[in-house]
């Protein structure tokens, strides 16, 4: 978290957050306080603007697999470690047993350590990978108190849990009173805290905007300058989007982050051919 006199800029995981909070300090201030954490009330309550970051999921999702292809991250260690998977895989088996619609032999955690991160060209690892990650039955594995929480009732995926996590409050506690689609729609809206989300693709332009809602409006050249800035900590891949991505990866994503594609205006990517 960024926290400047006027803001609290608050990190969503894989949205290209350092880039932003680089920017957001050059231009505005601030001091760091942790990473990817939630304002306090007590932060919430300075009459400060709550500023977040987003991305389209379908980058998200494949930016989250690259990082564990570093071997690095919490999901990453979880996906890797039999322990972790230990309840996901009894679930996992009886749904097998009374549909048998899932690959069984893809679903283990050697197959996480030797095929989905392996190699971070593959488009079999990804693919395999966002698969298992988009389970129901994973959600206890991939995410602490994903699977405890009613986001899944209504179809949501992993990185809507997770923006919801650090964007509301209670969102593990939701009452039975939000039943619908509907009512949960109006649950967000009511309980989400940024009045601002800075967007991956349109960096500069929401940067440039901020800086007129804080009442520091920007000169010419740092506006040139941000709309010229390289990226930060741009995950490393041998092969561009479409290489890991069919026409079955998409449906995945957009229906599990439909909340985020609604919300933020995201339009499904259109591979070529």
């Amino acid at each position: 978290m960024l926290i400047g006199e006027k803001f609290l800029f608050v990190e969503l995981q894989k949205t290209g957050s350092t880039h932003i909070k680089q920017q957001l300090q050059a231009l505005f201030g601030g001091v760091n306080e942790g990473k990817h954490n939630k304002p306090t009330p007590e932060m919430l309550a300075s009459g400060r603007a709550v500023i977040g970051s987003i991305r389209d999921p379908w980058s998200w999702y494949l930016s989250l697999w690259s990082y564990g292809c570093q071997r690095r991250g919490s999901l990453y260690n979880r996906l890797v470690d039999p322990e972790a998977w230990k309840r996901s895989l009894l679930l996992i088996e009886q749904r097998q047993r009374l549909h048998g619609d899932l690959p069984v032999a893809q679903l283990t955690p050697v197959r996480a350590h030797d095929v989905w991160y392996a190699d971070v060209g593959s488009a079999q690892g990804f693919r395999e990978w966002l698969r298992a990650v988009c389970l129901p039955e994973m959600r206890l594995t991939v995410q602490m108190g994903f699977n405890k929480s009613r986001v899944g009732q209504f179809g949501c995926g992993l990185m809507t849990y997770r923006y919801l996590r650090l964007f509301t409050s209670g969102v593990d506690n939701l009452s039975d009173e939000v039943a619908t689609v509907d009512d949960f729609r109006r649950w967000v809206d009511t309980h989400f805290e940024p009045t601002q989300m800075i967007r991956l693709h349109r960096v500069a332009e929401d940067l440039i905007a901020l800086g007129e809602t804080l009442g520091q409006p920007l000169s010419p050249a740092q506006c040139a300058a941000l709309r010229e800035a390289p990226p930060t900590n741009r995950s490393s891949r041998p092969h561009p989007f479409a290489h890991y991505y069919d026409q079955q990866c998409l449906d995945w994503v957009a229906e599990r982050e439909w909340l985020l594609i609604e919300r933020h205006g995201y339009e499904r990517p259109v591979l070529a051919g």
